[in-house]
């Protein structure tokens, strides 16, 4: 007998009819994880259920998700009460969610959700209050389980990037009740005994199994650190209150480690650039300070005591030349000057007179006697001729004019 062939829809839908008439399947609890929460805009909530060995899809659809009070995000252990169905189109069975609780875990994820906003309102989360890392440490202190992945991660990514870091391991123990007090003592530990950075933490695990990292006890010992800490607890997705409070935060351990150290080969070579860079910069710089300096000797030069005195001096010198010509240009001036009042005055002088013809007349105390009325019959006078003088007697004084008689 020949089997009639189906469409896919056909299937889906047998597939569905048969889901949703099974008793347990229309009516059932599932427990498990949530991740992948997503609100979406027409008010459905998709999500998925997981546990250790596999996932469930799982909706909400907006008819139930406005009843729910319950605020879903990924990390959260729930319980969700609904039917399994099949999702025609896609042809993927899910659980169509009416009602989600939370499990006993779930608790205490309120319990660190509790915590962890208490803290973030003291300040604690605040980037301010955090020690900066170090650039290059030379020590670094790891808290961690003695086995386990996270230690050899850390040893060999660190390890890796600078052969030469020491580290310094302080084997605590990461899960269950001896857990918060086993790591307080290792962070203590390298706070006695000090190293450059502490990295502590462990690799993946549930709520359950990183609660140690949410414990009081291991928190204070954090803020209280004067070592900067980084936070490597569980992978990407999970977040302890430690990795709030610490003073860094790395998704994994061995993103801790990339995070602690740069790689040695990197550090070397930018040592090598910024080397030649200043260098160059000094160089430069050097180079600008000689010639500054030698402008300022020249200024010193030019302007020191005995650069001066010898300006002043040869300012004196053509100060002297030009005065040595004034005064002889004046000297000159004055004594061709002097000439001509020479020969003016030896032209116009008594001899000269006297040597064309002239005399003058004076009594015997050297009186000049230049009027007529001056004269009286028989006084002695002395007559002044060029080449001598002449000594005489008034005998006559006429009354006519000389030069009336000349005229006649």
């Amino acid at each position: 007998m020949e089997i009639k062939s189906l469409k896919v829809s056909e299937v889906n839908r047998y597939i569905k009819r048969l889901l949703d008439s099974d008793p347990i399947l229309f009516n059932l609890k599932v427990k498990g994880e949530l991740s992948n929460v997503k609100y979406h805009n027409n008010g459905h909530i998709y999500f998925t259920l997981k546990d250790e060995n596999s996932v469930l899809r799982c909706v909400m659809f907006y008819e139930n998700a406005i009843i729910s009070s319950l605020p879903l995000k990924d990390g959260m252990e729930v319980i969700v009460k609904g039917s399994i169905s099949v999702y025609e189109r896609g042809g993927q069975y899910q659980l169509n969610a009416k009602d989600i609780q939370l499990d006993g875990v779930g608790k205490l994820y309120e319990e660190y959700l509790e915590r962890k906003n208490m803290l973030e309102k003291e300040g604690y989360f605040d980037e301010k209050r955090k020690l900066k890392l170090p650039y290059f440490p030379d020590t670094i202190g790891i808290v961690t389980a003695k086995t386990g992945a996270a230690i050899e991660d850390l040893r060999t990514v660190i390890h890796r990037r600078n052969p030469k870091v020491k580290i310094i391991f302080y084997p605590a123990i990461v899960q269950g009740p001896y857990a918060p007090s086993s790591i307080s003592k290792g962070i203590r530990y390298f706070n006695d005994n000090p190293v450059d950075l502490m990295i502590i933490g462990r690799g993946g695990g549930s709520l359950e199994e990183l609660w140690a990292f949410n414990e009081m006890k291991v928190i204070d010992d954090v803020i209280k650190s004067k070592i900067p800490i980084i936070s490597a607890v569980g992978h990407e997705k999970d977040y302890s209150i430690t990795d709030y409070v610490s003073d860094l935060r790395a998704g994994t351990p061995s993103i801790a480690g990339e995070m602690a150290v740069p790689v040695l080969s990197n550090v070397i070579q930018s040592i090598t650039d910024k080397k030649l860079s200043l260098s160059s910069i000094i160089k430069q710089k050097l180079k600008y300070e000689i010639q500054k300096c030698q402008s300022i000797r020249q200024s010193l030069d030019f302007y020191s005591p005995l650069n001066t005195l010898k300006r002043k001096s040869e300012q004196l010198d053509l100060f002297s030349e030009r005065l040595t010509s004034a005064i002889h240009n004046q000297y000159k001036d004055h004594y061709q000057k002097l000439k001509h009042l020479s020969a003016l005055l030896e032209a116009t002088s008594p001899k000269n007179i006297l040597k064309r013809g002239y005399s003058f007349i004076t009594d015997n105390d050297s009186n000049l006697l230049s009027k007529k009325a001056s004269f009286q019959k028989g006084d002695s006078i002395q007559i002044h001729l060029y080449d001598g003088i002449v000594n005489g007697k008034v005998t006559e004084i006429l009354e006519d004019d000389i030069h009336e008689r000349n005229k006649k």
